[in-house]
């Protein structure tokens, strides 16, 4: 572990030859039980290991959910590269060994911003997904989409594709579409007394990764709830602060696909509204068909004061079909998946349920 001095992108570089001059200080997992306290505010850079990619494919990288919901900001970096969370087709560096090389070296850069924490040897922060590199994403306008000749069922002509929306009524709803990808809203309800979402509060206190449902939310976050008044359906959210909050329709994504939330577009105003995209085949569907859809959660850090509107465009929604069906898909018993189900903005598995607070110790 690297604590560093300054972020970097490795473009046409071997990251391991820019270390000396950016690290601060360094850590070696080793045996340690006790793992390795990362401090908010600071960056620091961890080895992963070698990724090699199968021939024709490029990946793409995002933080795991339980990761993105503490406000840890995972990105990964890969030698010669200069974008985030990307490992290309080729790797194209002029570092010896690089170039026209499958085989990319995995680093991932993590700044805690509103939390300390505690990781450990072999606990997973992000997550790949491996892309054909002909493939740009299943096209929600184009019937005839070239990815999808020859597979009757999952053509939207038809009417054999699965819902993929739902709403609060179990209902499916429409697809609203920009540029062939899904457009979802933000849910600020107005029902007395409903939870809204979640706001971190300052404290030093430590979330420990290895402790699921082992901290109190309320020493991290206040829930933000509606009581009642003219401002009903909306919400004003503070400048570099960090809440969780979750999207107006329920997702269902089908075992043939993967899908990834993605930003809107930069004139919706300057926030991030999420740090973890990637959603795994079956979210929202349950394996004896009663689940009708889950709400995606959102991880929202505004750079600038903003009052928001339930309904509001805030991401979008893009579809990949999966080269074959999984097993296992998200939500089966065996998994153990957290957030299959869940309604409304959802903490981390770190932390226990409200009624589940008082037995901590």
């Amino acid at each position: 572990v690297h604590l560093l001095k300054e972020r970097v992108l490795p473009f046409r570089q071997n990251l391991s030859n820019l270390l000396p001059a950016l690290t601060l200080q360094q850590w070696d997992f080793g045996d340690n039980e006790e793992g390795v306290l990362l401090l908010k505010g600071q960056s620091y850079l961890i080895r992963c290991g070698k990724v090699t990619l199968p021939s024709g494919c490029r990946g793409v990288l995002s933080p795991k959910s339980s990761i993105g919901r503490i406000d840890v900001m995972v990105r990964s970096v890969v030698d010669g590269c200069g974008l985030y969370d990307v490992i290309p087709e080729y790797t194209a560096a002029t570092a010896d060994g690089v170039q026209g090389s499958q085989c990319a070296e995995l680093w991932v850069e993590v700044t805690p911003r509103s939390f300390n924490v505690r990781i450990y040897r072999g606990l997973a922060l992000t997550q790949l997904m491996i892309l054909s590199s002909s493939k740009n994403g299943f096209d929600m306008n184009n019937d005839d989409n070239e990815e999808e000749k020859g597979k009757g069922e999952v053509s939207r002509s038809d009417g054999a594709m699965p819902p993929l929306l739902y709403g609060d009524d179990e209902k499916e709803i429409p697809l609203n579409l920009h540029n062939g990808m899904i457009i979802l809203g933000i849910r600020v309800p107005r029902t007395h007394g409903e939870i809204i979402g979640y706001e971190a509060i300052s404290t030093s206190d430590v979330v420990d990764l290895k402790r699921v449902s082992g901290h109190s939310h309320e020493d991290f976050f206040r829930p933000i709830s509606y009581y009642g008044s003219e401002n009903g359906g909306r919400l004003v959210l503070e400048k570099d602060r960090f809440y969780i909050l979750c999207i107006k329709e329920r997702v269902a994504v089908p075992k043939e696909f993967s899908a990834e939330m993605i930003p809107f577009s930069h004139n919706i105003g300057e926030l991030r509204a999420h740090y973890a995209g990637f959603f795994d085949p079956g979210f929202g569907i349950d394996e004896h068909g009663g689940l009708r859809g889950s709400n995606g959660v959102l991880e929202v850090r505004p750079h600038e004061t903003v009052t928001i509107y339930d309904g509001q465009p805030i991401c979008l929604m893009q579809f990949f079909r999966n080269r074959c069906v999984p097993e296992k898909p998200y939500g089966t018993t065996a998994l153990g998946s957290h957030y299959q189900g869940q309604t409304g903005p959802w903490l981390a598995k770190y932390f226990a349920k409200p009624e589940e607070t008082s037995s901590i110790e």
